[in-house]
């Protein structure tokens, strides 16, 4: 392998580890969905770039499915998930924070009762 493959190889990766922190780290939906993009983008270019210097033309193939779907389709569709008009319970935050507790109790229970 050529030294310019493990520096494509090195960078591709560390792209998608930053997306992947960048998505943790933002909080609104546009946000999520750009790392999303710019992470598959990254992977697709990590694919590519194997695919060229592993002399494996398949993952020309596997590159251009990840770009397609995971860069261009997926973001548009969640986009357009994002544009429609949903409305926002605030209440339903504060009740699956009680079924978790509702959950975790009884587990906590049966360990006194058990013990």
């Amino acid at each position: 392998m050529d030294a310019t493959f493990s520096q494509l190889a090195m960078l591709g990766s560390s792209l998608v580890l930053i997306f992947g922190l960048i998505l943790l780290w933002r909080r609104r939906v546009p946000a999520y969905i750009n790392a999303f993009t710019g992470q598959s983008v990254a992977l697709a270019g990590v694919a590519g770039a194997t695919g060229y210097f592993g002399n494996e033309p398949e993952l020309y193939w596997v590159a251009a499915f990840l770009l397609v779907l995971k860069g261009a389709v997926i973001p548009a569709l969640l986009r357009r998930m994002g544009r429609r008009d949903l409305p926002v319970e605030p209440k339903a935050i504060h009740r699956l924070n009680e079924s978790d507790r509702a959950l975790t109790i009884p587990s906590k229970r049966q360990g006194f009762a058990n013990g």
